[in-house]
């Protein structure tokens, strides 16, 4: 639905309009960038993504402040005072998350046990609600499309999270995609895209995300799916 910037491109109210980031504000250093995206979101979409926004900082922000120096600045700075105080009033999402720390073995090409790496449990759940929104959002700031509540996500995460170091995910966006469809940066490079439209539909499109030039999602959208809708305005606590 082609629309003018009059409504929620998430749920269609046009009462008490906001800006909301895409991607979440909150994953990019201070002093913002003047490229950021906004897009139109009523009031109670736009606060009921903040647990979802927290979450998806954090699990994206842990593996990349291992390689990125932007990305552990943030993780040591406002992301872990952030988290201390989400376990101050018992938000479950801070809790589960601290309690889900695992050390598990790392081992060389033969199998040689050569030393350990810390990780936690993420909820997939969670993540992929939050990128459904940002291609939901992307969407509208390029074409100024809202996407129908049916249309579907499939979130596939790239080799890198969790801290693999595979080009594997920059290789498939360069067979996938068409070579004009261009890499784009926004903040300095702490998020990009590409993406390509089906057959001439906005409700069926590829989308490639990278995050800190480190973390990447496959995103597939897909219309009148028979799926279950990814339903961005009912945010998971």
């Amino acid at each position: 639905m082609i629309e003018d910037g009059s409504a929620c491109i998430y749920c269609g109210a046009t009462d008490d309009l906001t800006d909301d980031h895409v991607p979440p504000e909150n994953i990019f250093p201070k002093p913002k960038s003047s490229d950021l995206i906004t897009v139109p979101a009523c009031k109670p979409c736009n606060r009921g993504f903040s647990l979802d926004n927290e979450y998806f900082r954090i699990a994206i922000l842990g593996p990349a402040a291992l390689r990125s120096p932007v990305a552990r600045a943030l993780w040591e700075g406002p992301v872990e005072r952030g988290l201390r105080r989400s376990v101050d009033r018992e938000a479950p999402f801070a809790t589960e998350f601290l309690l889900s720390r695992r050390e598990s073995e790392v081992k060389d090409a033969t199998g040689r046990v050569i030393g350990t790496s810390v990780g936690r449990r993420i909820e997939p759940a969670r993540i992929d609600r939050t990128v459904a929104r940002i291609v939901r959002g992307l969407l509208w700031h390029k074409h100024r499309y809202r996407l129908s509540r049916q249309a579907a996500f499939n979130v596939t995460m790239g080799p890198r999270i969790g801290g693999a170091a595979s080009e594997q995910p920059d290789y498939i966006a360069d067979q996938i995609l068409p070579a004009d469809a261009p890499l784009r940066s926004i903040g300095g490079g702490i998020f990009e895209y590409r993406y390509r439209i089906l057959d001439n539909q906005l409700e069926h499109s590829d989308w490639f995300l990278r995050f800190y030039g480190l973390m990447t999602f496959w995103v597939s959208v897909v219309p009148e799916s028979a799926a279950p809708p990814t339903d961005s305005c009912q945010p998971m606590r």
